[in-house]
């Protein structure tokens, strides 16, 4: 096998089948806070309507606070499939690539190893770097749990200090953009 470098580029070259769909998960990552505040405006419209400020139609300010909302759920949905979509391309290749690596070592390096212990480093090895690549996605949007290990069922407690102030980083980098 070659020697490797895994960095920003292994990582754009593993990633090349969802690209299109990272693409499209960023657009409505971007639209969904404008979305958001859209909704604002049109409640504060809806208000100084209410207080007598304003001329504008009720039922028109009203109209367009349900299509803000409509629209924000119809955003956040399609962020979450692609999120999803992303995350399973994203193990498959991974897995794909570790299989590669196995089947084209030495039988000897591989046999030290006990097969059970091997295939569960292996898978956790899998799962850890998905895990890693939706934690930054969730928090870099603030959009709550990702997948995996940091998903809706789990939290974020088993990860180091470092990964704990780099994704808090992160989320103050999405509140920022």
């Amino acid at each position: 096998m070659k020697n490797e470098k895994y960095g920003f580029k292994w990582i754009m070259a593993r990633t090349k089948k969802c690209r299109p769909q990272t693409v499209a998960y960023i657009f409505f990552a971007i639209c969904i806070p404008i979305i958001q505040l859209c909704f604002a405006y049109f409640m504060k419209m809806f208000i100084d309507i209410a207080v007598g400020n304003t001329e504008n139609s009720l039922l028109t300010v009203a109209l367009y606070c349900i299509a803000a909302i409509a629209l924000y759920g119809v955003a956040v949905m399609v962020n979450s499939v692609l999120a999803k979509y992303i995350y399973g391309v994203t193990e498959r290749e991974l897995r794909k690539e570790l299989m590669g690596v196995i089947i084209t070592r030495k039988l000897t390096e591989i046999s030290k190893q006990h097969s059970g212990k091997l295939t569960t480093i292996l898978t956790a090895d899998v799962q850890a770097v998905s895990s890693c690549f939706t934690a930054v996605a969730a928090t870099f949007n603030n959009i709550g749990p990702g997948m995996g290990a940091v998903g809706p069922m789990c939290n974020f407690s088993q990860l180091s200090a470092v990964s704990k102030y780099v994704l808090m980083f992160d989320m103050l980098a999405g509140r920022l953009e």
